[in-house]
Formats: structure tokens, sequence, C-alpha cells
């Protein structure tokens, strides 16, 4: 839809068609959101993440917070804050926040667990 504006914008300013052109182009405006609305796939953002297609998927290499540490390994927070900065589970640091591999905490879970058979022996 092709909108004329008049030639003498100064005349019909004043004029009750003009107010009527305004309401036409809010009109066509939210016709266009509605549109748009439309055609973009809906998003449940309380899907569980296993369910959703995210975009921004990592790959299999994830990269842990300290908080996803706490979850994954079931200790507290601060237990896995003191972790790493002790050493005691491999990580490094990225500006003054933890990162970790899951990778590698997967192979340090096992270096655990060969640890403790070798001790019950």
């Amino acid at each position: 839809m092709k909108i004329r504006l008049p030639s003498d914008l100064s005349a019909r300013a004043e004029s009750p068609p003009w107010d009527a052109a305004l309401e036409l182009l809010r009109a066509e405006l939210d016709d266009l959101k509605q549109a748009k609305l439309a055609a973009s796939p809906p998003f449940n953002y309380f899907q569980p993440k296993s369910l959703r297609e995210d975009i921004f998927e990592m790959p299999n290499e994830d990269i842990l917070t300290v908080k996803e540490l706490a979850e994954y390994l079931k200790i507290a927070e601060k237990t896995a804050y003191r972790f790493a900065s002790e050493g005691k589970v491999p990580g490094f640091k990225v500006g003054s926040a933890w990162r970790f591999r899951k990778s590698e905490i997967d192979r340090w879970i096992a270096e655990q667990e060969q640890k403790q058979e070798g001790e019950q022996k």
C-alpha cells in the first residue's frame, strides 16, 4: 500500500483529512506488526531445554560455570568455588569468573573414582 503525501503540507496539516491519513498509517503499522508476529514461530520459554531447538546450542564440549559445576557434582556452590580456588578441580578463569570444561570434569571424576578404589584395596 503506497501512501501519497499532499504537496501542500501546511494547508493540509490543519484539515481533518490529515488526521484520517495518520489513523490509516497507524492501522497499517499495527497490521504489519501483527503479520510479523504471526509469521514468527512461537517460542516457549517454559519448555524444558532438552525439547527446545536452541539456535545457540553448544557442542559436546560444554563450558560450565561455578553454579553449573555445583549442580553437576551435586555440591554447594561455595564448595565448588573453594575446590576451584584450591586447584582441586580442573578449571580456568575468564576475567574473575571460573569456568570448567565438562570433559575435563568427567576425566577428573574418573580419576577420583580410581583413587578411591586404590585406597580401598
